[in-house]
């Protein structure tokens, strides 16, 4: 059951954080990569501090909180932003969603092997070919040659997303889920305070840009990464990395039941191939 609690809470961080590729590519025009990084943060810092006052979960004190892990969580969190939102503009978002989250799992592996000794069951192999070949048949038909030096930007995306998921649970160890969230990105808000002066940041005062950054800061900050790294001390980072396969999914199922987009063979595919490594994830294995 513990395992199952864990898996619930990624895949509806996974459905919250959907969300983030078309909050951005809705923003207007003049958003950098930088100040939308911004704006998600302070939305998303706002929403946990509110959250923390209102139950009395506020840290009373960081004595003994793993500094180290928590300035490694803050830096490749922001590493990640900035790269992913930069790529997006770049490569554009089917392709840059399967590059950087196809390859999260991989890095997840590698740092969990690395650092911690542990290696991925054996079934964990079959559900990551199942769900990446799942993502790519919901993302073929708009995936086109890209120039090799944009495809590594999403790679390296993926680099720092699975750092995040093998250093969080040091932090998560000494404090509730939405705590540790709030002091990351409350770092990392006030680090990139300075864009908002060095970049142009008019386009938040528009209806458009105060959408975008309240959607980006209270569902994929505040609510999507808190889910997130709440499951985690239930399942493996290597498994969280794996469930991460299904942001796309979600994506593409938001579009098909409430946008009216049409479900080609491939995406059902390919929806059914996540759908699978979903189900050989869930359960314990040796």
């Amino acid at each position: 059951m513990q395992r199952l609690k864990g898996v619930f809470f990624i895949l509806t961080a996974c459905l919250f954080c959907s969300t983030a590729g078309t909050f951005q590519a809705l923003a207007p025009e003049g958003a950098t990569p930088w100040t939308v990084t911004e704006m998600r943060m302070t939305f998303g810092a706002a929403t946990l501090l509110i959250w923390c006052v209102v139950t009395h979960r506020l840290p009373t004190t960081l004595k003994g909180l793993p500094f180290t892990s928590l300035a490694i969580c803050v830096a490749s969190n922001i590493i990640y932003q900035l790269l992913f939102f930069s790529s997006l503009k770049v490569i554009g978002v089917a392709v840059g969603s399967v590059i950087s989250i196809g390859t999260t799992p991989v890095w997840a592996a590698v740092l969990d092997w690395i650092f911690r000794k542990k290696r991925p069951a054996t079934i964990w192999y079959f559900a990551t070919v199942l769900a990446v070949l799942g993502i790519v048949l919901l993302n073929f038909e708009k995936l086109d040659a890209i120039d090799p030096i944009y495809a590594a930007m999403p790679v390296l995306v993926g680099l720092a997303n699975a750092t995040y998921m093998v250093v969080a649970p040091n932090i998560m160890s000494r404090m509730r889920a939405e705590t540790a969230i709030l002091l990351i990105i409350g770092t990392e808000t006030i680090l990139l305070l300075p864009t908002l002066f060095i970049f142009d940041a008019s386009w938040i005062a528009t209806p458009m840009g105060l959408t975008c950054s309240v959607g980006l800061g209270v569902f994929t900050a505040g609510i999507g990464i808190t889910l997130f790294i709440a499951g985690i001390p239930y399942v493996s980072p290597t498994v969280a990395a794996t469930l991460c396969l299904t942001e796309p999914m979600a994506a593409a199922c938001l579009g098909i039941f409430f946008l009216g987009e049409a479900a080609t063979a491939l995406t059902v595919t390919g929806i059914g191939l996540i759908f699978a490594a979903i189900a050989l994830l869930s359960f314990p294995h040796r």
